[in-house]
C-alpha cells in the first residue's frame, strides 16, 4: 500500500477495474511532465481524454484527480475521498459513504445515486443524467456549486453551507418526497 501515479493517456481496460481499498492508498491521476508528447485534452464541459478508467470501486483511501479522469462505466464509492482538482467525467456514480472534494468539476452523465457522505470544496458537481438522493444518512454540500438535470430527493436532509450555488437546469424536473 502506498501511491499510485497513473500518468494521461493511459486507458485502463473495461474489465480491470481500479480498486482503491486501503486508508493508505493514494491514487493520483497526475499529468506527464513538461514537454512529454501526449497532453490532455480538456474541452469548456470538462471532457477530457487524459486518463480513461471504465470502473472505479473506492472504500477507503484517495483518489486525487490533479489533472482530468474520465470515468466512462461506473464509479461506486463506499468510503475515501474523491479529490476533483482537474475537470473530471463519470458515466453512472454511487455515492453510499466517503467524500467529495476538490476545486474542479465532477460531471455524471448517466445515472447518480447519492445515500451519503459530503461534498465539499470549491468545485462543482455536474449531474446531466439522473441524480437519485436517498437513504437515511443526512447529506451536507459546503462551498462547491450543484447543478443537476432530472433528480428524485426521496429521503433525509441536505444541509447546504458557505458558498453553494445548487442550480436545475431548464426543462427537468426536481421531485421531493422526503419527509426531511
Amino acid at each position: 500500500v502506498g501511491t499510485l501515479r497513473i500518468k494521461e493517456g493511459v486507458t485502463f481496460p473495461d474489465s480491470t477495474p481500479l480498486r482503491i481499498n486501503s486508508p493508505d492508498a493514494h491514487v493520483i491521476v497526475d499529468e506527464l511532465a513538461q514537454g512529454s508528447e501526449h497532453r490532455a485534452h480538456k474541452d469548456d464541459h470538462g471532457d477530457c481524454d487524459a486518463v480513461v478508467v471504465p470502473i472505479i470501486e473506492q472504500s477507503d483511501g484517495e483518489l486525487i484527480v490533479a489533472t482530468c479522469l474520465n470515468n466512462t462505466i461506473s464509479y461506486t464509492m463506499t468510503g475515501g475521498e474523491l479529490r476533483v482538482n482537474g475537470p473530471s467525467n463519470c458515466n453512472d456514480m454511487t455515492q453510499s459513504g466517503g467524500f467529495i472534494s476538490g476545486s474542479s468539476s465532477w460531471k455524471c452523465a448517466g445515472d447518480m445515486v447519492w445515500s451519503d457522505g459530503p461534498w465539499t470544496g470549491t468545485g462543482s458537481v455536474i449531474s446531466t443524467g439522473s441524480l437519485t438522493i436517498q437513504g437515511t444518512a443526512a447529506k451536507s454540500v459546503t462551498d462547491r456549486d450543484v447543478t443537476s438535470a432530472t433528480v428524485s430527493w426521496t429521503d433525509s436532509d441536505i444541509q447546504l453551507s458557505g458558498a453553494v450555488t445548487w442550480t436545475q437546469t431548464a426543462g427537468n424536473t426536481f421531485t421531493v418526497t422526503a419527509d426531511g
